[in-house]
């Protein structure tokens, strides 16, 4: 219950912000809360994951794939080493059987692939200058529209040793 989406007035932000302060305090009756974050609603796109796990032995590995619920029940993502560049990144998108999805399929508009190439660019980038203290980066979904993308969640893990 810590979660609400929808909400479109003050009356409703008021009435999450209760039951969720009411849900956490119940399953959580020990936790601090300092506040809650709300935030604007991105408009739904095609559901892409990028993610990051830095491997002791080959280093940091980019993956993308389609994402959302659909990471799991497909299975269609694309593995990389980094440092990548913007070709590598177009590769493993194309290599991915959920490609077509990206392109307009079914009358579906085209999604701005160079602004996830160049996103996917900028992770590897961020990966590999932090590959010391970066452990796994993981951005699900990340929605890809008609122009631009926009990160619906994030999460970063450093290594214990920072």
């Amino acid at each position: 219950g810590g979660v609400k989406l929808n909400i479109n007035d003050v009356n409703s932000a008021l009435k999450a912000y209760d039951e969720i302060m009411e849900s956490v305090t119940e399953k959580a009756p020990e936790a601090k809360i300092n506040g809650v974050l709300m935030q604007k609603m991105l408009p739904k796109g095609v559901e892409i994951i990028i993610g990051v796990n830095n491997d002791p032995q080959f280093g940091p590995m980019l993956l993308v794939g389609l994402g959302g619920v659909f990471v799991e029940l497909f299975k269609d993502v694309a593995l990389y080493p980094v440092p990548l560049n913007k070709k590598e990144a177009c590769d493993m998108l194309t290599s991915l059987k959920s490609f077509k999805l990206l392109t307009g399929y079914r009358g579906s508009k085209p999604c701005d692939i160079d602004a996830l190439t160049d996103t996917m660019v900028a992770i590897s980038d961020f990966a590999l200058a932090n590959r010391n203290r970066l452990k796994e980066l993981d951005i699900n979904p990340l929605f890809v529209y008609e122009k631009g993308v926009g990160v619906a969640d994030a999460l970063v893990v450093l290594n214990e040793e920072e």
